[in-house]
């Protein structure tokens, strides 16, 4: 078994290709349809993307914490990526 010292920590924000690459073997239809749910269900909540419509909201670039751990809690960590024990906590 592989040591923290070998592994990745998780990032705490990430390009959705690049997560898209790191969970590469989830086929794409399902890793789309779960991230940008994942992200419309968070965003959508915050004021700053109030009144905007689903489409603009999922359309972002970047995936944050709160997301990338709600994604983790589902897939798990992705191969060679460890999570620090403080990462669920907001």
């Amino acid at each position: 078994m592989e040591t923290n010292t070998q592994l990745k920590e998780m990032p705490y924000f990430i390009d959705k290709s690049k997560l898209e690459k790191l969970y590469k073997g989830l086929p794409v239809s399902i890793f789309r349809a779960d991230i940008n749910e994942i992200i419309y269900e968070n965003r959508s909540k915050k004021e700053k993307y109030k009144g905007q419509s689903k489409h603009k909201i999922i359309r972002t670039k970047t995936i944050f914490k709160e997301e990338l751990a709600e994604f983790i809690k589902i897939y798990g960590s992705p191969q060679g990526y460890y999570i620090p024990e403080n990462y669920f906590n907001k």
